[in-house]
């Protein structure tokens, strides 16, 4: 089965912002991080515009200069991640469509909207604000992907999860 990881942009936890988290379905095992290979699947955007789905596939880490940390969270079961594209197995893709049904499972949680609020804008009683972003995504996108058995958690697993903002 395929490995499952959580992926945090930068080389450590910043103080002041949550790292960008992305999930990757690892197309073999490396033994460096920089080796990393596979589908990456994330929500990009801002508490501000919004997030919107995205998998890039065929992605390896040397596609960005951005530092990665890499999380082994579990494995996914191989028989849900049969495309239903024709796609040619080597070619980068950055696709807005999920093709497989691990995808699909992970899409039935909607990318967050816009969650933060103008400070210009009517206050409607004061009440608090909660800001959802692709941390919150991908912990409720996971909870589906285990839901439906495409994938099995490891025992670390809830506890890198539970690390806010790293």
């Amino acid at each position: 089965m395929p490995i499952l990881y959580l992926v945090k942009e930068g080389l450590s936890p910043s103080r002041l912002f949550k790292s960008h988290w992305a999930l990757l379905v690892a197309s073999g095992s490396f033994a460096e991080p920089g080796d990393a290979a596979g589908t990456y699947i994330h929500v990009h955007g801002s508490v501000a515009s919004g997030f919107e789905f995205e998998v890039k596939r065929n992605w390896t880490q040397n596609i960005t200069a951005t530092p990665h940390r890499f999380f082994v969270l579990g494995e996914v079961i191989a028989a849900s991640l049969q495309s239903d594209s024709a796609a040619r197995d080597s070619e980068y893709v950055q696709d807005p469509e999920a093709k497989t049904d691990f995808e699909r499972t992970l899409l039935q949680t909607p990318p967050p909207g816009p969650s933060l609020r103008s400070a210009n804008a009517p206050s409607g009683g004061n009440s608090r604000v909660e800001l959802r972003d692709c941390q919150d995504w991908i912990k409720a996108a996971l909870k589906n992907a285990v839901t439906a058995r495409y994938v099995v958690l490891n025992d670390e697993a809830e506890s890198i999860l539970s690390v806010n903002a790293q």
